[in-house]
């Protein structure tokens, strides 16, 4: 009788075993993958890490592109975010970064569904270039900021503005930002980053 409870007893923890490999498995993979840019065939990622990736702070943040407010955390922890945090004025350089983000978008294909767009409007709203950059960019979340924690949690966010060199963020599901893209990077080495993250993690 003993030896049939302690087989049974093995029997389960190989199979609790199993099922946590089989479902952490992937996450630690993604998470060691990114943390030592370790790609297939050696290669690594075009954009530059945040080390260490920061996770964002929940804030109720007015919705601009629709009525009402959104939690922050509920935004986040449900896709991969494309992250674009800046003036609601909107310069060239901000039109280029969201062209660039709609267009990786829509060539993750059948990954579409995973990511999601957002513009961080840190200040100056200007409602006019507001209305036309959310007719122009459908489906793009945009979510004022301003006077929020989350503000302050972009690297070098004034710094980058006055260079003219804002930057494209990306977030993962869980909230935290690991990787920014300068304006000038190709927008192709920019959906490759992406495509090995969304390949790397079931999340999302």
């Amino acid at each position: 009788m003993e030896r049939t409870i302690t087989a049974q007893q093995s029997s389960g923890r190989r199979t609790f075993i199993l099922l946590a490999v089989i479902f952490f498995g992937p996450l630690l993979l993604a998470a060691v993958l990114f943390k030592y840019q370790l790609m297939p065939g050696g290669a690594t990622n075009n954009g530059d890490l945040i080390k260490p990736p920061v996770e964002l702070a929940t804030a109720e943040l007015p919705q601009m592109h629709d009525v009402g407010s959104i939690d922050s955390g509920d935004l986040l922890n449900v896709k991969w975010t494309l992250a674009y945090a800046g003036s609601g004025v909107c310069n060239e350089v901000c039109q280029q970064n969201l062209y660039h983000m709609q267009q990786i978008w829509t060539l993750t294909n059948r990954d579409m569904i995973r990511v999601q767009r957002a513009w961080f409007v840190t200040s100056e709203a200007d409602d006019k270039r507001i209305k036309k950059v959310i007719r122009d960019n459908p489906s793009l979340k945009v979510l004022n900021v301003s006077g929020t924690e989350l503000v302050g949690q972009f690297p070098n966010l004034a710094e980058n503005a006055a260079k003219g060199s804002d930057r494209i963020y990306v977030i993962d599901p869980q909230g935290f930002m690991m990787l920014e893209w300068k304006p000038d990077l190709d927008p192709r080495d920019m959906l490759k980053d992406l495509k090995k993250l969304l390949r790397h993690s079931k999340t999302g």
